[in-house]
């Protein structure tokens, strides 16, 4: 475990949102939070208060108060939690007072000329992980909660705030270190232990009881990632087909710019939107063409780039003509990916369509629609939830590590693979327990059990501050 500073110090932060609602909270965590705590708050009545009770995790009722000048800030309930039972398993006071900058920033004020530092991004959670009440995994599931953009992402990040990741992890660890051991011993010490190693069973164990659950959880991060991340729709057509129109028809509001003339859109316009509990990345991109515009040359790149990392994308099209050759390229480009085509400006066709559908393009889902009167854009909305909604019965994970997860789960593995291909090539076992030990150090890492103070430094500081 990383080795800290702050058992000496006392930090305090809102740990509410700013905005006018009915409560906010000053959180204060650190030796010297009851004393803080104690200086502010006078219990009972304005004028006849006295202390806080010694009683533990219970509000009590009272009044924020500058002693220094005898000015009352607020009417609060307080809670003073003694260690170890808090979150961050040192002494906790929590002022629960009314919702609203000046108010909560003036309490703040009064805490920190009471003795209180400022905390940092993350702070309270990094303590919490640094005296060992949550390993890393599940101090990082905190932010996704927070961060949590539909029922199923919030259902992962539960899942690894119970532990579930980490009970995975150590299974793995356990295993290695149990193999790791035997052959350190029969190195160490061959006359005693004498032909302990079976190699067969070892390899067994490495290939059934590591790489195999290691492997099923990296593999979710590819399948669900993005029940987390959200998945990525992408708008795609050539200038003036009423791409940003139809943007703002599948939002509901006018998102993106719109006008007569072509190429309007020169950046990457997006919003987030939710489809059936799934988050939903929804981008407007610049018109595909050729150009020597160099601002269109710049969006369409970022478009083309966005194309690729796209789940589905929503070729336009216009009802009113033949499909041109441009557009038969930018399909080409996009083939491999789940496409739903959108065939626009059918309020300009007077009777039968000029638009016929090419033959390779036949097996997408299409829908003719107008995104100027809104005709069939409910069918449009409806076809893409449905494709949505079948991503989504393809992954039901659990388990879903994030980035830095994935690739030191992915360096374990191949670290484990070594081990196990040593062992079947009958190497020095000296080699095999390195390739052991690198694969223990990857878990290790994830589970924080070896990162260093500057490494949680930039895990921690993607959190909210009084968190």
């Amino acid at each position: 475990m990383p080795k800290t500073d702050m058992s000496n110090t006392t930090i305090a932060a809102i740990a509410t949102t700013f905005g006018n609602s009915g409560i906010g909270i000053v959180r204060i965590s650190g030796p010297d939070a009851f004393r803080i705590g104690k200086t502010v708050f006078r219990k009972g009545k304005r004028k006849s208060g006295g202390t806080p009770e010694k009683k533990t995790h219970v509000l009590q009722y009272g009044y924020i108060i500058d002693k220094d000048t005898e000015e009352t800030l607020d009417e609060v309930l307080v809670a003073f939690m003694k260690a170890p039972y808090t979150y961050t398993k040192e002494d906790i006071v929590e002022i629960h007072a009314h919702s609203g900058q000046f108010v909560l920033r003036s309490i703040l004020a009064l805490v920190l000329k009471s003795g209180a530092k400022i905390a940092q991004p993350g702070e309270f959670t990094k303590r919490a992980f640094l005296n060992g009440r949550i390993d890393l995994t599940r101090a990082e599931a905190v932010v996704d909660i927070i961060n949590a953009g539909s029922k199923a992402s919030l259902k992962i990040a539960a899942s690894k705030i119970q532990g579930l990741l980490k009970e995975k992890i150590e299974e793995a660890r356990e295993r290695l270190l149990d193999l790791r051991a035997g052959l350190e011993a029969n190195i160490d010490f061959p006359e005693e232990s004498g032909d302990t190693v079976n190699k067969r069973q070892d390899i067994n164990n490495i290939e059934t009881r590591v790489i195999k659950p290691l492997k099923r959880i990296v593999e979710s991060f590819d399948r669900s990632s993005y029940l987390v991340e959200g998945l990525k729709i992408v708008i795609v057509g050539e200038p003036n087909v009423g791409k940003s129109s139809l943007l703002n028809q599948i939002l509901q509001k006018d998102k993106a710019i719109v006008t007569p003339v072509p190429g309007t859109t020169r950046d990457l316009v997006e919003e987030h939107i939710n489809i059936k509990g799934l988050p939903v990345l929804v981008s407007d991109t610049a018109g595909i063409h050729t150009t020597e515009d160099p601002v269109e040359r710049v969006g369409i790149q970022k478009a083309k780039q966005r194309i690729e990392t796209a789940d589905i994308v929503l070729l336009v099209v216009e009802a009113c003509r033949e499909v041109t050759e441009n557009e038969k390229n930018v399909y080409n480009k996009i083939r491999e990916k789940e496409v739903v085509i959108a065939i626009n400006k059918q309020d300009l066709v007077c009777g039968e369509s000029k638009f016929t559908m090419p033959k390779e393009w036949q097996q997408r889902k299409s829908v003719y629609m107008s995104a100027l009167n809104g005709t069939g854009i409910d069918l449009l909305v409806k076809t893409i939830e449905n494709v949505c909604l079948a991503n989504a019965d393809k992954a039901n994970d659990d388990i879903v590590p994030n980035l830095r997860q994935k690739r030191l789960l992915e360096s374990s593995v191949e670290s484990a693979e070594s081990a196990a291909e040593a062992l079947r090539k009958d190497v020095l076992p000296e080699i095999t327990v390195v390739d052991m030990a690198d694969s223990i150090d990857a878990l290790d890492e994830i589970l924080g059990k070896k990162a260093e103070t500057d490494y949680l430094d930039r895990i921690f500081e993607n959190f909210c501050i009084g968190k």
